[in-house]
């Protein structure tokens, strides 16, 4: 067995009671496609243009602790109205997650986006990339936010 991180490593090898290679996984750069992003957003939000845009990728499950950045919105949105969040994955949190939104009256400014193929295409649209997960084993968007000069604001994990 093989893990990407420390991190990854020490649960397999938890769980398994076996050692684990490391290999250190790695990002690669590449065109991004803004026309793309742009479209697919409109279809979506088509009042985003006068908004910020704060993208966030990360599966709806208890690890990556999407309650956490709903609550945060919430506090963001008393304070001001010029943003859209972007909230790209899939998850057994889903419902959850959609009832909160609506609950915290967030549905028009918090959108929950789905899979997407290609998604690195939309940090060329983010002003901002978040992370709220209360674990990481790499925390690999993050690295991708960098590598496109997106500023990142994330929970220590």
């Amino acid at each position: 067995m093989v893990a990407i991180s420390r991190k990854i490593k020490e649960i397999i090898e938890k769980f398994t009671h076996k050692p684990v290679e490391l290999i250190y996984s790695a990002i690669e750069e590449k065109e991004l496609n803004k026309e793309r992003a742009v479209r697919e957003l409109t279809s979506v939000v088509p009042h985003f243009y006068d908004k910020k845009i704060i993208g966030t990728i990360a599966a709806l499950v208890k690890h990556k602790d999407p309650f956490t950045l709903i609550k945060a919105i919430k506090k963001l949105r008393q304070k001001r109205d010029d943003f859209i969040v972007l909230h790209f994955g899939e998850g057994k949190l889903k419902e959850e997650i959609l009832k909160m939104i609506h609950k915290e009256n967030l549905q028009d400014c918090y959108f929950v986006m789905g899979f997407y193929e290609d998604v690195e295409d939309f940090f060329s649209i983010f002003d901002v990339f978040v992370l709220s997960s209360k674990e990481e084993g790499l925390g690999s968007s993050i690295l991708d936010a960098f590598l496109y000069k997106v500023p990142v604001a994330a929970t220590a994990s």
